[in-house]
């Protein structure tokens, strides 16, 4: 982040053109959540643990139940070559089982067990799965039922019919080998597939070019529940309403105009050209939930109200702490303490809960001092402001687009119509400068570097929301600034810097977990 000669002008839109084109749009698209956690303590007690005898062994799995008489679907797997089957429901019941059918083709079986008024899952539709619709996988991992049920977080990604079985491919973490005829739940608490296992694949970034970058993929599958339905007698099901009602979505207007919503769902993180840095690869899925995200760089005039109501309220920050161009300008010469302190100042002033604290058990809010605040000490479900973390900033930046070299879809070229980068401006534009990316987010690429919650390693994040390192001496930044070359505005581009950092590129935006 080396400061280049400068060049000259080019011609930008004005900024406040820019607020009142947004203003005028209106709010963004509302969304649809799920109260997951409900929904999952409501099917708790439909998911069995089976343990099957073989006269090599024993070996584990899940199954769930589908009659308040105790028929349950799994894995046909799970209990092959089995002499003795014994099935643990709500964690404390044990009971003997017997195979009622079982096909190794579909791999898909039919258990009984003698209990009776269990609470039991409802068989949904699997045609009606639609493409990045969120699920959830539930299951007890295969050593030992003590550890508890373990909920694998995802995503339906598509389907694989044979001629015996339409299998339900996934991304899900985490997959266990116990989560083996796991049931596969919709938003409606119903039963879509019945997990089975997973697969590797190499697939080339760019299919059509020899020399193509290769990402390596685990597909977790899944058999399609419309599939497992043939082999269900008639009798098995029930002909009343599961006790685990479907929940009904939320509809959740978005913050204020000037958030966007990214909706949950996998992306590919890193760098697809293999130019970059050994930190941007290999290119990895990465599964984000939904969150809100600020449309701007958060500019000098509203760092100066939030700050200037901290400094009143028991924060040590004050509009002093920061610096800008002008008053549409991104907020400079903030270090990552600032910006934390002032997330959770910007909280407070709207009557919003804090996401940062100083102790684990979250009772003190971080208001003072330069504290490196770890992953224990946020309240990631907190309806307040927070720094986005590494993964949630690419995929935003990305803006739906797959494969690009920087966050608008169109081309992988930048000049100084699109973003302020390279001295061409000498220093910072008013923020909205630029056309947005796909998602209506502006200055993702060029003027001023973002910071970002995660400890910085040499590691690219991957896997289901994740958090970076647990400890560290730098936090990452993301971005370029407007001193920064090309190369340092590519989407996928890492840096981190000490936390008490400050520069005249470097700034920040905020997020909001999403209900």
């Amino acid at each position: 982040m080396t400061m280049k000669e400068r060049r000259g002008g080019r011609g930008i839109l004005l900024a406040s053109l820019v607020a009142l084109a947004v203003v005028a749009s209106g709010l963004a698209a509302l969304a649809q959540t799920t109260d997951w956690s409900a929904l999952i303590e409501a099917a708790k007690p439909a998911v069995a643990w089976i343990q099957a005898e073989t006269a090599e062994g024993t070996k584990a799995g899940t199954g769930a139940i589908i009659s308040p008489d105790g028929y349950i679907l799994t894995a046909a797997h799970v209990i092959e070559g089995a002499t003795r089957i014994r099935v643990l429901v709500d964690e404390t019941r044990e009971y003997g089982a017997s195979v009622v059918s079982a096909d190794s083709k579909s791999d898909v079986a039919i258990l009984k067990i003698s209990g009776s008024d269990l609470t039991w899952l409802a068989l949904g539709d699997s045609d009606a799965l639609a493409l990045d619709q969120e699920i959830r996988l539930l299951g007890y991992p295969v050593q030992d039922i003590g550890f508890g049920l373990i909920i694998g977080r995802g995503f339906f990604l598509g389907r694989r019919a044979t001629a015996d079985v339409e299998l339900l491919q996934l991304e899900v973490a985490p997959f266990d080998h116990g989560h083996s005829g796991g049931p596969i739940l919709n938003a409606q608490g119903e039963i879509v597939g019945v997990a089975v296992g997973a697969y590797v694949v190499a697939e080339k970034i760019f299919p059509d070019l020899a020399t193509s970058p290769v990402i390596i993929r685990e597909h977790k599958l899944a058999v399609a529940v419309n599939s497992a339905k043939r082999l269900i007698p008639s009798y098995a099901l029930p002909t009343v309403p599961s006790p685990v009602r479907p929940i009904t979505p939320t509809v959740v207007a978005p913050p204020s105009a000037g958030m966007v919503l990214i909706r949950g769902g996998a992306f590919q993180m890193g760098d697809a050209f293999n130019e970059g840095s050994s930190d941007e690869r290999p290119v990895r899925t990465v599964i984000v939930s939904a969150f809100y995200i600020d449309r701007f760089e958060v500019t000098k005039a509203l760092w100066d109200e939030v700050a200037g109501w901290a400094s009143s309220h028991g924060y040590d920050i004050d509009p002093g702490d920061g610096s800008g161009t002008g008053p549409a300008h991104p907020v400079t010469d903030v270090t990552w303490y600032e910006a934390g302190k002032w997330a959770n100042a910007r909280s407070e002033k709207e009557g919003l809960t804090p996401c940062y604290y100083t102790d684990a058990a979250l009772r003190t809010v971080y208001r003072t001092g330069q504290l490196s605040v770890q992953n224990d000490g946020v309240k990631w479900t907190a309806n307040g402001y927070r720094l986005p973390t590494e993964a949630e900033w690419e995929k935003a930046a990305r803006g739906e687009a797959v494969a690009r070299r920087y966050p608008w879809g169109d081309t992988d070229e930048i000049d100084a119509s699109r973003a302020n980068y390279d001295g061409h401006y000498n220093g910072t534009t008013p923020v909205g400068s630029f056309a947005p990316n796909g998602y209506g987010l502006y200055d993702m690429a060029g003027n001023v570097w973002e910071w970002c919650w995660d400890w910085y390693g040499a590691e690219l994040p991957g896997g289901v929301d994740p958090r970076g390192p647990a400890s560290g001496s730098s936090r990452a930044l993301r971005g370029g600034g407007w001193n920064d070359s090309a190369n340092g505005c590519r989407v996928a581009n890492r840096f981190g810097s000490w936390p008490g950092y400050e520069n005249s590129y470097l700034g920040f935006r905020l997020v909001r977990t999403a209900p």
